[in-house]
């Protein structure tokens, strides 16, 4: 399923959420959204989950406007109906998603020692998040989003999740995920959008950005256009010259950031 934003923007009141965002995530994309607290993230997902409409610009998908029931969404604020437990989540969920998998589902959360018939408010934060993972994953839906998903899990957990994820993409499944823990979705990520005040500054293929853009040292004179902005005591560039070395991906996500930044104050 292809997703499309074409100059999308969102206001809350007098402040600007979303500014002229427009991205196109490829069917079957691993894709991972990064940036500051505030920059736009969770409200960009919403928008593309249908939860959201934006003020202006379009959202498609397969060319279609009605698609709220082909995505699947792991909201970062956790919220949940207190009293349900996992039999009641089970059901809801079968209701809304014709493909979910309850026997995938209860099998998932058994990992983590969550009993089904203990209501959701007994939870800690960590079995809250994999609750919601697992809920998700269940569908069986073409796209999945999860915002935040590694919050409050244990190291082994994160490990089991990244796992089902790869396994999920395998299958031709559209993965979109908002994060903080770059790291920890370098290997496994195709694509990059990074956002920050409200835009997206940059979206690409992430090995094509690798190879496009070397660290240099910050004293070494360059095109001020292939600037891309500082990383500590170096810069980011764009170049396809043999020059510097090759930039990690948080690398490149801070220098966009830190590059953007600047720019906003002058």
């Amino acid at each position: 399923m292809v997703i499309e934003l074409a100059s999308v923007s969102r206001n809350f009141g007098k402040t600007a959420a979303l500014k002229d965002v427009s991205v196109k995530i490829p069917d079957g994309s691993f894709f991972i959204v990064v940036g500051p607290n505030g920059a736009g993230k969770t409200t960009m997902l919403r928008i593309i989950s249908g939860e959201l409409l934006p003020t202006s610009g379009t959202v498609t998908v397969d060319n279609v406007r009605n698609f709220k029931t082909r995505i699947a969404v792991a909201e970062e604020n956790r919220d949940f109906f207190n009293e349900f437990n996992a039999f009641k989540y089970s059901e809801l969920y079968k209701f809304l998603y014709d493909d979910f998998d309850a026997k995938r589902f209860f099998e998932l959360i058994k990992r983590l020692g969550i009993e089904p018939g203990k209501p959701v408010e007994s939870f800690s934060k960590g079995m809250k998040t994999w609750l919601l993972n697992s809920l998700v994953i269940s569908t069986n839906s073409p796209v999945m989003i999860f915002d935040e998903p590694l919050q409050h899990l244990d190291p082994s957990v994160r490990m089991d999740f990244h796992v089902l994820l790869r396994e999920e993409n395998s299958k031709g499944r559209t993965l979109i995920i908002s994060t903080h823990e770059i790291s920890e979705f370098s290997d496994a990520a195709k694509s990059v959008g990074i956002i920050n005040h409200g835009r997206i500054i940059y979206s690409g293929d992430i090995a094509q950005t690798v190879f496009s853009h070397r660290m240099v040292p910050g004293t070494m004179s360059f095109d001020e256009t292939s600037t891309i902005g500082p990383v500590f005591n170096e810069k980011l560039v764009r170049t396809n010259d043999n020059t510097g070395r090759e930039p990690l991906l948080k690398e490149i996500i801070a220098a966009y950031i830190n590059g953007s930044d600047l720019s906003e104050r002058h």
